[in-house]
């Protein structure tokens, strides 16, 4: 009974009216700003929309019993999706996934957003309560709630929502380290810590990072109060580090195959940019982002989180309640916060050792916690006093946006009035001399807080295409039901043009392999198989950054070779057959390729492994070398096309192409550089963006009788580039006796799931099984009842062994590192309960002074 304290003192009015509030705000500029399901747009922005959409149609698939909690032929090439569930899709407010159909998952998603938002209310607003031993007058219990819930973070992270499952969690975490402190139970930092890191890794980790820094802010405040031994002090960190690793240590059943499946990509290599010691930013920028509208960005953080936060923390600083060495504990603190977002060592380490290059200072909100921690010490006083000469902020302001602070005038001066306005209240009345204060107070509060939701609402990366995604889901689900591989076969399926691709032929989103299961070969994720990704590179598929290949054409000797039988298309590429019996959709047709090689089928031992090599910048040879050795013979698919080069001036160049007339033809201009503003012109009609961000490398150039044109126009001189021009078309007769050759040696397939495959096939003495099937540590494979490790070819796809005579082959997948994982959660668990009856006792009868 007595662990149950917390819940019986909590004033629980004033904490759900915290996230009542939170959530009725929300709700008003929702419906205002008409995000679904008011209206057209979403907090679903740039990574929502463009991956999360997918990931959670695919978690709403695998909740119906649909889709595969570890490996998936729908993404990629194929690869184990455990890491994606468990950094996007753990949390279990992602279960509500299944009340809604794919085609309303915006609904969904902002309702995700409302219910964070207003749980980091209500779990601020507990924390506040019992930190400060219910001292905490009610309005500010509220409003500070409200603060943290509405604060810049979580509107400017909405477009990230797996993230702010660590936002609400955190205020419980470090309300369990001050159980800690109060010699309760250990539990009660465990459990907040584990859900933590289960809901979601990464912003679990940047919580117990944050804790381990906490714990040396409680112990300061200990030594103030108490002046307690150091052997009690090293207890205290004793048992902090101890729940730290045992809250990791219960989720190491989810931890341990995540981090195996990173190292095949992410984390495969070891980020030397941590020995980097230098000071970046300006330390100035801190103060011009504590006004409405304030987006975070390299060298700028916002630390917005309404007026009367800032207020408080001046009052706490330059007040004379509190004692000097306490000011200077929490300047340290506060330094110390700033500091992570300027100096790269910290800034690296608490983006967990990787230097990212957008969503800039994914951890902010511990900084904006201990500001708002700070404010609630100051108005928990008994005589709290808000001096007159803090009216100089909204002057400072002012004059910032006259020297060029990044902002809009009407976010400063909306800034301005709202902290004048909470100023006057806070400095000439007395909260007990009228009944309408505390109420004008939160309704002040409310407005400063709106204010700057509302201007964040309407600013940035808006997205308005709710109603375009929900007629895009229904057409593509019924388009890819009418050639999505039956029970027991399996081929692949590419396309054009996805959703939300632009006029000048870029997008991003190469996740709807997930989104409408099937096979696919592109992906977009953050735990990529770099293997995968090199591998399509050398092919033609243009490696665009460390996470995704441009797969925005068919490259018919690339897509042969992986078994791409069906292309949806919105213009045809010669050699490919439009499908009549299919449905066309969303301005794709179906187009079938009568080349596509099978899944697996048998090939001489005397095959080399390893292909690629990191100098080769032409994938027409690179494939051509490819087939002639996997057919032991000169193959090549692909020739190259005459044409000659016009330069009109170093910007514009234009090449004239005479290929044969039957053939698909594609060009390649290799870019070390990315050069914005450069476009390629085909003679018709269409534009490609070209060399930069999310531009493929490898073209399609459509002809006309065997003639064609491509003009380049750029912003900049592109020598490097224009040099080292490929124009190759596609040898069909070759591709065609490629094709022939490997069905007449093919392997029966049938695939019972995602996880197993049996195969079926005669072989001589000397063969053996190229599959283009992905390698990975978690497939099994028997031939013949017998276990066999397969080899790699270029640490891609797997060779399998052969006996002579009939081979019976089965391959299933099993999540690698699971059990070892389970056994370590499972000693976790029972160490858990046994620290959890330990309880840290104070030298002094003082260390329960709740004023620190």
């Amino acid at each position: 009974m007595k662990e149950n304290i917390l819940l019986r003192q909590t004033r629980w009015r004033s904490v759900i009216a915290s996230s009542i509030g939170t959530m009725i705000i929300l709700l008003c500029l929702m419906a205002f700003h008409q995000y679904a399901p008011f209206g057209n747009n979403s907090f679903a922005q740039v990574d929502a929309h463009i991956q999360y959409m997918d990931f959670f149609s695919y978690l709403k698939h695998l909740l119906d019993g649909e889709a595969s909690y570890s490996f998936s032929f729908d993404r990629g090439l194929g690869s184990n999706v455990w890491a994606i569930l468990t950094y996007y899709l753990f949390s279990p407010w992602n279960l509500l996934v299944v009340f809604f159909r794919q085609e309303n998952l915006h609904v969904f998603y902002d309702m995700l957003v409302v219910i964070k938002l207003a749980l980091s209310a209500l779990t601020m607003a507990f924390y506040l309560d019992h930190r400060f031993a219910h001292r905490l007058p009610a309005p500010f219990l509220i409003a500070l709630g409200m603060s943290f819930g509405l604060m810049q973070y979580n509107l400017e992270q909405a477009r990230n929502v797996m993230w702010l499952d660590g936002v609400y969690l955190l205020p419980l975490i470090l309300l369990g380290i001050y159980q800690i402190r109060m010699g309760r139970n250990l539990l009660y930092f465990i459990i907040p810590s584990a859900m933590a890191v289960l809901f979601n890794w990464y912003s679990g980790f940047i919580d117990l990072l944050f804790a381990g820094v906490w714990g040396v802010w409680e112990v300061a405040l200990i030594r103030q109060a108490t002046q307690c031994s150091w052997k009690c002090i090293g207890r205290f960190f004793f048992q902090l580090f101890t729940g730290i690793l045992l809250a990791v240590g219960v989720n190491f059943v989810f931890l341990l195959p995540t981090i195996a499946e990173l190292r095949l990509g992410r984390i495969s290599s070891f980020d030397w940019n941590i020995l980097n010691l230098y000071w970046f930013g300006d330390i100035t920028s801190v103060f011009q982002g504590l006004t409405w509208g304030a987006f975070s960005k390299v060298r700028y953080v916002s630390l917005f989180s309404g007026s009367l936060v800032l207020l408080g923390v001046l009052g706490f600083f330059f007040g004379s309640s509190y004692p000097k060495k306490i000011k200077v504990y929490a300047v340290l603190l506060l330094f110390f916060l700033i500091a992570t977002f300027f100096w790269f060592p910290l800034y690296f380490l608490f983006s967990l050792l990787k230097d990212v290059g957008s969503y800039w200072y994914r951890y902010s909100y511990i900084a904006i916690f201990f500001l708002i921690w700070i404010a609630g010490a100051f108005f928990s006083l008994p005589q709290w006093r808000i001096s007159k000469w803090f009216a100089l902020v909204p002057v400072l302001w002012i004059l910032c946006q006259f020297i060029g602070m990044d902002n809009s005038w009407w976010n400063v001066i909306g800034t301005s009035l709202a902290f004048s306005a909470i100023l006057f209240i806070l400095s000439y009345r007395r909260l007990e001399q009228s009944h309408c204060i505390p109420y004008l107070i939160v309704l002040l509060v409310v407005l400063d807080l709106g204010g700057n939701a509302y201007s964040m609402m309407q600013s940035r990366d808006i997205y308005r295409y709710v109603a375009s995604y929900h007629d895009y889901v229904l057409a593509e689900q019924e388009q890819i039901e009418s050639v999505r591989p039956a029970d027991g076969e399996l081929y692949r399926i590419t396309q054009t043009k996805p959703f939300c691709t632009t006029s000048t032929g870029l997008t991003a989103n190469y996740n709807e392999g997930l989104a409408y299961l099937y096979p696919t070969v592109a992906s977009y994720t953050s735990s990529p198989v770099n293997a995968q990704l090199l591998f399509l590179n050398f092919l033609g598929y243009h490696l665009n950054g460390e996470n995704m290949n441009i797969v925005d054409t068919s490259l018919l000797g690339a897509d042969s070779l992986l078994g791409v039988r069906y292309v949806l298309s919105d213009y045809a590429i010669p050699g490919l057959e439009r499908d009549a019996d299919s449905v066309p959709a969303n301005q794709k047709e179906v187009y079938r390729n009568p080349f596509a090689l099978p899944m697996a089928f048998r090939v001489s031992k005397a095959i080399h492994l390893q292909h690629a090599d990191t100098e080769m910048e032409d994938p027409f040879i690179f494939t051509n070398r490819l087939y002639a050795d996997l057919f032991q013979k000169e193959l090549d698919v692909y020739r190259p096309v005459p044409f000659s080069r016009a330069n009109l001036d170093d910007h514009h160049v234009t090449f004239y192409l005479q290929a044969k007339t039957q053939g698909a033809v594609y060009g390649n201009m290799p870019f070390d550089q990315t050069q914005d503003g450069t476009y390629l012109y085909f003679n018709d009609g269409t534009i490609q963006a070209y060399a930069r961000w999310l531009s493929p490398s490898t073209f399609f150039v459509p002809t006309k009788n065997g003639k064609a044109s491509v003009r380049w126009k750029s912003a900049e001189t592109a020598d490097d580039a224009l040099d080292k021009v490929q124009f190759y078309q596609v040898d069909e007769s070759a591709l065609q006796a490629a094709s022939d050759e490997a069905w007449s040696r093919a392997a029966a397939i049938r695939r019972d799931s995602d996880r197993e495959l049996h195969m079926e096939v005669d072989a001589a003495g000397d063969e053996v099984l190229f599959t283009s099937l992905p390698a990975h540590p978690g497939w099994h494979v028997t031939c013949n009842g017998k276990e066999v490790k397969p080899e790699s070819m270029d640490y891609c796809f797997m060779v399998i062994p052969l006996e002579p005579g009939h081979n019976t082959i089965t391959l299933e997948f099993g999540v690698p590192t699971l059990r070892n994982g389970a056994l370590i959660s499972l000693l976790a668990l029972i160490l858990c309960f046994r620290f959890s009856r330990i309880r840290l006792t104070f030298d002094s009868k003082d260390s329960g002074d709740e004023r620190h």
